[in-house]
């Protein structure tokens, strides 16, 4: 074990921590040099973390009262994730944030989830772009020909009214065939969570 006096926390590291603690949040950079006593809860949800790396998956309630160090327990572990090379996302939840609702909550908190997707690469949020382009499938490419669909079949012109009507209604038609709803995620997004053959055939104009 390292004497505490030889560990060396690089100066953005000691900065950030000092910054948060000094706003009253649970610091995200560096996090796990003030962690005391919670040996056994980290080991455990490490151990989760070796099971999803192996394929398995876990779901975890962490419950405690006002002030007990849930979000400091998680952060840690969020930390510990993406140094061994998970990806991770997290959202509070609140009023505009919800599981499920009324008002897009359920869409708002899809979309911070993907803005906050989090690598060893990109440890503060903003992973995605990255991620799909390392897959193959950067995000102007899924983009751009989902955007062009309703010009290539009805000829419309660049840029005028009737293309961004056509737009509108193209997307929206798509997400009925979808998720027989008006509106949902960001389409191209969506379609890359989806096996392609779920989709294709909806999309066939031919």
């Amino acid at each position: 074990m390292k004497n505490v006096t030889d560990i060396k926390i690089p100066k953005r590291v000691s900065t950030a921590l000092i910054n948060s603690l000094t706003a009253g949040v649970t610091p995200r950079l560096g996090i796990e040099h003030i962690a005391v006593g919670r040996k056994r809860e980290i080991e455990t949800l490490l151990g989760d973390l070796e099971n999803i790396g192996q394929g398995g998956s876990v779901f975890r309630f962490i419950v405690g009262r006002y002030g007990s160090g849930k979000s400091f327990l998680l952060q840690i572990i969020r930390a510990y994730a993406i140094e061994r090379g998970y990806i991770v996302s997290d959202a509070d939840l609140s009023p505009e944030r919800k599981l499920i609702g009324g008002n897009n909550s359920g869409l708002a908190t899809y979309r911070e989830l993907l803005r906050s997707m989090s690598s060893k690469v990109r440890p503060d949020g903003g992973a995605l772009p990255a991620l799909l382009g390392k897959a193959g499938h950067p995000l102007e490419q899924l983009q751009s020909p989902l955007s062009a669909t309703p010009a290539d079949i009805r000829g419309l012109p660049a840029g005028s009214k009737e293309l961004k009507s056509a737009q509108r209604a193209f997307f929206e038609n798509v997400y009925r065939l979808l998720i027989d709803k008006k509106q949902g995620p960001r389409l191209y997004l969506f379609l890359f969570s989806l096996e392609k053959a779920r989709y294709l055939p909806l999309l066939d104009f031919s």
